[in-house]
């Protein structure tokens, strides 16, 4: 049997570049959602899905380029790869990306002569081009209106000799770049980049997604299709997961069918592996901010706990902070090895504490503030839904009532605005919708916040 994997194309790589201990990204949304095509050709279909919790997802092709496909993710799995680090400084990125074409090509195992460069410009033309329109959250925020998976792309800098692309910017879109800033990821194996067929892909994305840290995951081959977003009937995609478990080259994970039972389980080493846990990779990527080499991480990472890590590169930028360090890639090795973290009084042990306690409390502010903004816009939303459910006579109806009010009123602003685009205008529409939110807003998440909260936690 041919090998089923794609060749390892590029074996001597970069330590720096972002594939380094398998810390490739993937942002949980599209983990979960069908929002890529699996074609293989140029696909101009209209997708919609609707997961059984009401997650709802369309999905609206480019009239010249097509859906974005599952290789086209490639490149906003090497985004998210590349600012998570900063993301876990407590840094914020800024949502215009520059990389390099070719150290996308290199980690992404893609050919890097001149077919892989036009593929890569395709690519990109596919993922600005693509639309979506969904209600999915990222990071506590929906982003309600039609936007693109990436906003715009541009070549900033081209070879002189042949014009190929050098460097690329990207703008992400506020979904996607939402999920990153939120931490809403998963890391991924590398050998998902040798996976050739599209379904493969998106079976390793659910089982990554699904298994979690748990042994296995079983789901029902109806619900399985829907959530691939495939178009083969049943007994094709049924023969096509007997192949993969029979070749059993899905990374991590195996697969097995009884009946129509679908069950993906955990491979051994990978069991072992979950050791390695998302602390560990925020560590290695700390230590290659740093300067720190590849043989040196290793070791620290085997020898000492996150803490001690961490601690001791703090201390390290303090002292450096203060100019007693001359040479600090060194230093931070020295004091993670001898451990050079102060030991703390009962006193700093207490301030401390009351340090982490305000900070928790102002934590709890925020997010409370940002979960109430977060109702105002979903209350904003069900009125909109519910006025366009009623029948098209009593929105005429509440239209002109509403007009015959702002005349009443005098309401020279409102009335200006409805001259000028009638019910178009956002200023007018904002003000029709809040006059109707108490007829139209019913049930007990609408009108009272905490009971909101208590029904989003359950």
């Amino acid at each position: 049997m041919a090998n089923p994997l794609l060749p390892i194309r590029h074996k001597q790589q970069n330590f720096f570049s972002c594939d380094v201990f398998d810390t490739y990204k993937d942002d949980l949304a599209s983990m979960e959602h069908p929002v890529f095509s699996l074609s293989t050709k140029t696909d101009f279909r209209v997708l919609e899905y609707e997961s059984n919790n009401g997650d709802r997802i369309k999905i609206t092709p480019s009239y010249v380029d097509g859906l974005a496909t599952i290789h086209d993710k490639d490149v906003l799995l090497y985004i998210a790869s590349s600012l998570i680090s900063n993301v876990n400084k407590g840094d914020i990125p800024a949502q215009n990306v520059r990389f390099v074409a070719y150290d996308f090509l290199v980690s992404t195992n893609r050919q890097t002569g001149g077919k892989g460069y036009q593929i890569l410009r395709e690519a990109l033309a596919r993922l600005v081009g693509t639309r979506i329109e969904t209600n999915i959250v990222t990071n506590g925020t929906r982003v309600i209106e039609n936007f693109a998976i990436l906003e715009s792309f541009k070549i900033v800098e081209k070879h002189p000799d042949n014009g190929r692309m050098i460097g690329i910017e990207v703008k992400l879109s506020d979904w996607f770049y939402n999920s990153i800033i939120g931490k809403e990821i998963l890391t991924i194996d590398k050998e998902y980049f040798r996976l050739r067929k599209p379904t493969e892909r998106r079976l390793y994305e659910l089982a990554r997604k699904h298994c979690g840290k748990q042994k296995s995951w079983s789901i029902g081959l109806e619900t399985l299709r829907n959530k691939l977003g495939a178009t083969a009937p049943i007994v094709k995609l049924k023969y096509n997961l007997n192949r993969i478990s029979e070749s059993n080259h899905l990374p991590g994970y195996t697969i097995s069918i009884l009946g129509n039972i679908v069950t993906f389980t955990r491979k051994t080493s990978e069991v072992s592996q979950g050791k390695m846990d998302s602390k560990n990779n925020e560590v290695i990527e700390l230590l290659q901010y740093h300067g720190i080499g590849p043989i040196i991480i290793k070791e620290l990472v085997s020898s000492y706990d996150s803490d001690r890590i961490i601690g001791n590169i703090n201390y390290v930028l303090e002292q450096d902070k203060l100019g007693n360090i001359k040479n600090k890639k060194a230093y931070i090795v020295k004091a993670i090895r001898d451990d050079f973290r102060p030991i703390l009084s009962q006193h700093d042990i207490a301030q401390s504490e009351k340090e982490d306690s305000i900070k928790k409390e102002v934590s709890k502010k925020i997010n409370l503030d940002k979960q109430n903004k977060e109702w105002v816009k979903f209350c904003s939303q069900r009125v909109k839904d519910k006025f366009y459910e009623q029948p098209k006579k009593w929105q005429e109806e509440k239209r002109q009532a509403f007009i015959d009010k702002i005349t009443l009123d005098n309401n020279k602003l409102i009335l200006k605005s409805y001259k000028k685009n009638g019910f178009k205008n956002p200023i007018l529409l904002a003000n029709f919708f809040t006059e109707l939110k108490d007829e139209l807003l019913t049930e007990l998440e609408e009108i009272d916040f905490d009971k909101y909260l208590k029904k989003r936690q359950a």
